[in-house]
């Protein structure tokens, strides 16, 4: 009588492994047969021909300012393997499309000191249940913000320049989204930091892991970042005590249940690429969360943690805490495909980059191959 459910244990497993092989196989075609067979050829490559020559498609495709007054097109179809491979090879030809540029600091400029006479900014944080629309756009802290979600304080050099993360689903509530914003500026500038927020729609079936891998490219069109804060849109800081910079070592400003990186995570643009940013295939906000988490412990970084920020935040959703058994199967078989897969596979199609009065718009769709579904209704 016992006999049989050994026998099917077994051949779970055995179709288990089967799988990690089949996709562990995929992926080490798809990245690598192009720089097998045309080794040569990539190496003769002029990137910028290649990429401002008019291809089929181009006039509804995405046009990127070159410093040279050209037009470039992404190509991830014959020279390069993904959009993150074009973007790398692009990238010391792109133009920086800051509306407003950084401003010049004099050689007798001091260094931005929290604890000093220079930090007199009194700003308020907003209730999130609490302010009406016109109390929150007639905050001095937006009042105080440049074109496209950007700020420098001007009378000290800021210890870093943050570049903060944003996906919002595009069926989410616009006053909520409004207070959020206004209370990551109030902070931010409170903090004497240089930063610029980015903002990314999600539609549904978009691969979360997939918007931030975009925001990371895209972003360092504006310049380059000493700190990435990539926030829930659903949790609203509600307190002047929140720091929003980068220490040594990633940081999680705010966690959640048993994930070692937090909901509202801060790390350096090296550390992200150390890790493969995120995971593209994972349509399951939680699941890329956790395997991120991941991703961090396979590279054997410490996490700075900070145990009592729950308090701190306005939470405007629910936030999954534990990770089932389900899902704990997708992560273990992905985690084996960290080297392979993530930021450098990610493929996407840019419609376009808008800088509004207090945040820079990013649209772009999702094009990868491969995503692991997860339903948690149809598992029960």
């Amino acid at each position: 009588m016992d006999a049989y459910p050994c026998f099917n244990t077994r051949r779970v497993g055995i179709f288990l492994l089967c799988l990690i092989i089949i996709i562990d196989c995929y992926f080490h075609l798809s990245m690598y047969y192009d720089i097998i067979t045309k080794s040569g050829r990539r190496r003769t490559y002029d990137v910028t021909k290649l990429s401002t020559s008019p291809q089929n498609g181009s006039t509804s495709r995405y046009r990127y300012s070159l410093v040279n007054s050209q037009d470039a097109f992404m190509d991830y179809q014959n020279a390069f393997n993904s959009s993150y491979y074009w973007f790398m090879s692009m990238k010391p030809f792109f133009k920086n499309i800051a509306a407003e540029l950084p401003p010049v600091y004099t050689n007798d400029t001091p260094r931005c000191n929290l604890t000093g006479s220079s930090n007199n900014i009194e700003l308020k944080l907003f209730n999130a249940t609490g302010p009406k629309f016109h109390q929150v756009e007639q905050s001095p802290a937006l009042a105080a913000v440049k074109l496209g979600g950007y700020y420098a304080p001007a009378h000290c050099r800021p210890a870093q320049r943050v570049a903060v993360v944003v996906i919002v689903p595009t069926s989410y509530c616009i006053t909520s989204r409004l207070v959020l914003l206004h209370n990551l500026h109030a902070l931010l500038q409170k903090q004497l930091l240089e930063y610029r927020i980015f903002l990314i729609p999600r539609f549904v079936g978009d691969p979360k892991g997939t918007l931030y891998n975009i925001a990371f490219l895209e972003s360092q069109r504006f310049g380059s970042w000493d700190c990435l804060i990539f926030h829930d849109v659903d949790l609203i800081p509600e307190d002047e005590t929140i720091s929003y910079s980068c220490p040594e070592h990633p940081k999680q400003i705010l966690s959640w249940g048993n994930r070692s990186s937090g909901i509202i995570t801060a790390l350096t643009p090296d550390q992200y690429q150390a890790v493969n940013g995120y995971s593209n295939m994972y349509v399951d906000s939680d699941l890329a969360d956790f395997d991120f988490s991941g991703r961090l412990e396979a590279m054997n970084y410490a996490i700075v943690k900070r145990n009592d920020s729950v308090a701190l935040f306005r939470i405007m959703a629910n936030v999954t805490n534990h990770l089932d058994n389900s899902r704990a199967s997708l992560i273990t078989m992905n985690r084996l495909l960290l080297p392979k897969e993530g930021l450098s596979t990610t493929k996407y199609k840019l419609i376009r980059v808008d800088q509004d009065k207090i945040f820079t718009y990013i649209l772009a769709l999702s094009v990868n191959d491969i995503l692991l579904q997860y339903d948690p209704i149809k598992d029960k």
